[in-house]
């Protein structure tokens, strides 16, 4: 990759994505699209400040909200991206102990879905990744992303 290129990190698990905030605080060359429930660990504001599209939300948001919410942020990514990785764990399902949020297993797939066609509309290389679930529908969501990206 060249100094010019742009990576983009697409945040949407239910924590806040401090990491990625911290590493990359001064790197503007990455783009940072954080989706979470901001009522939830960790509470860094620093890091909160860092995020370019920037998507807090309310404990108990529920699939629709959210799924509105999200596909408003990735309508709002400008420029051209060498890559990019999506942390798509499942803490934000209903049955998620930590999360905070309300979203099934079928909205689960439904958030990959709208995540890979945006990046595949603006030809962009992506890489899935997990993140956080520790619910016993977690893999069954990991499973239904798959599926559901992989139709496209």
């Amino acid at each position: 990759m060249l100094d010019t290129d742009r990576v983009l990190i697409i945040d949407i698990d239910a924590h806040h994505g401090n990491g990625n905030a911290l590493v990359y605080m001064k790197d503007k060359s990455v783009c940072l699209l954080d989706i979470y429930n901001y009522e939830i660990y960790p509470s860094t504001q620093f890091t909160k400040d860092r995020i370019d599209i920037n998507v807090p939300l309310r404990f108990g948001t529920k699939g629709d909200e959210y799924l509105s919410r999200l596909d408003a942020a990735l309508n709002a990514l400008e420029g051209d991206f060498k890559l990019a990785y999506v942390v798509a764990g499942t803490d934000v399902l209903a049955s998620d102990p930590l999360g905070g949020l309300s979203l099934t297993v079928k909205e689960c797939a439904e958030r990959d879905a709208l995540v890979a066609k945006k990046l595949n509309t603006l030809s962009v290389p992506f890489v899935f990744l997990g993140g956080g679930g520790y619910s016993s529908e977690s893999a069954d969501a990991i499973a239904a992303g798959i599926r559901s990206v992989c139709s496209l």
